[in-house]
Order: structure tokens, then C-alpha cells, then sequence
């Protein structure tokens, strides 16, 4: 795996247990989310280097056209290979520290929704939505806590899943640039899936249907 992209799992991690102590104002709610915005930018940084940019675009150009005109076929072979290729997706994403459930939960999005007809196109696409899902998440994690107990928990539920799914849709993107042991497809369609099903989590279908 390339240093920067293996660097860019840890800060990813580390985004993700930022996102966690914002949720409980750990030390305090000011103080984690100055922190929370320097991971941030560290992977801005990360993601417009120019190794990882062609690693991504690399990766984008030789599955997106098969994932695109074979829909199907590819949530077919998913379904059928669904234990070997999420076994493998944990290894690749070693040093996310991605879990069993995580890349499960991904798996069975994509399997029970209907077929998505948007599609990561590019790495500046891959950061615009990192950095869109950033900026969102952040302000309602502020706006939930003005909420009663109940809307806050809920919503507050809500706002660690779509953290879930933005860490391991671009996890997944990443940690199987070089993906050689299994299709590469696989990993492509479920890191875009689960970033694109945060999106609308979040800010709504029509909102993220333009970005």
C-alpha cells in the first residue's frame, strides 16, 4: 500500500474518534471541533496530493465504465462472494481498523437498495463530498443539542451512522486502490454507495443529487 494512503486510513481513523468525542463534547464541544477540523484538513491535504490523486483516478477509470454498464451483474457477484469479499475489504482497510459489521453494513446497503444511477467520477469528487459530509455533520451535531432528550438521541444516532458511512465509504476507496485478490469493482461501488447513501442521509435526496 502507498505510505500516503496508508496515512490517510490513520487520519481517517483519527477523524472518525474526533467525530465521537464532537458527539460528547469531549474535552469540551469548542475544543473538539477545532480539533476535529484540523483532521479535516489533514485529509484535504492528504487527498490533493498529487500520488494519491492518480492512484484514485486510477482506480475510478478501470471500474467505474464495468460497474456503470453491469449494474447487475455486479450486485449479483456480491451477493454470491459476499464472505470472501468482506474478509478481504477488512484486510486492505487494516489500518482504519474497520470492523466485520462496518464493511457488512455497507454490503447489505447497497444490496437492498434500488441500483444507484450516480457514481464517483473522480478524487476531487471523492474530497468535495468528504469535505460536504464534514462541514454537515459538524452542524448538526450543533443543532442537536438544542433538541429535546429523545429528537437528540435519535438524531444524534443518525449523525454517528452517516460518520460510519463516510469513514468507510472513503476507507474502502482507498485501502483497494492496488486491489488485485479480488475485482476492484467491489470496493469501488461500495465505498461511492455508502458515501452517496450518507449524503442523503444527511442533507436530503435532492440536495445531494447535486453535488
Amino acid at each position: 500500500m502507498d505510505p500516503e494512503i496508508k496515512l490517510l486510513l490513520v487520519v481517517l481513523k483519527h477523524w472518525q474518534q474526533a467525530c465521537k468525542k464532537l458527539d460528547r463534547a469531549i474535552p469540551s464541544a469548542t475544543a473538539a471541533e477545532a480539533q476535529l477540523a484540523t483532521i479535516a484538513e489533514q485529509i484535504k491535504f492528504l487527498l490533493q496530493q498529487e500520488e494519491v490523486v492518480s492512484t484514485i483516478d486510477e482506480l475510478i477509470a478501470r471500474t467505474q465504465p464495468h460497474v456503470a454498464a453491469n449494474p447487475e451483474a455486479v450486485r449479483s457477484e456480491l451477493a454470491t462472494n459476499r464472505e470472501a469479499i468482506i474478509t478481504a475489504e477488512v484486510q486492505a482497510a487494516e489500518p482504519l481498523q474497520l470492523s466485520r459489521e462496518d464493511v457488512l453494513r455497507s454490503v447489505l446497503l447497497y444490496l437492498h437498495n434500488q441500483p444507484n444511477d450516480k457514481y464517483l467520477m473522480s478524487s476531487q469528487e471523492l474530497l468535495t463530498w468528504f469535505l460536504k459530509l464534514h462541514v454537515e455533520i459538524i452542524q448538526q451535531y450543533v443543532a442537536a443539542r438544542s433538541l429535546p432528550r429523545k429528537q437528540k438521541k435519535r438524531r444524534k444516532r443518525n449523525i454517528a451512522a452517516a460518520v460510519s458511512l463516510t469513514a468507510v465509504g472513503v476507507g474502502l476507496i482507498l485501502s483497494n486502490t492496488p486491489y488485485e485478490t479480488i475485482p476492484a469493482a467491489y470496493s469501488y461501488i461500495l465505498g461511492g454507495n455508502a458515501l452517496i447513501q450518507a449524503l442523503r442521509d444527511l442533507i436530503g435526496e435532492a440536495d445531494s443529487s447535486t453535488i
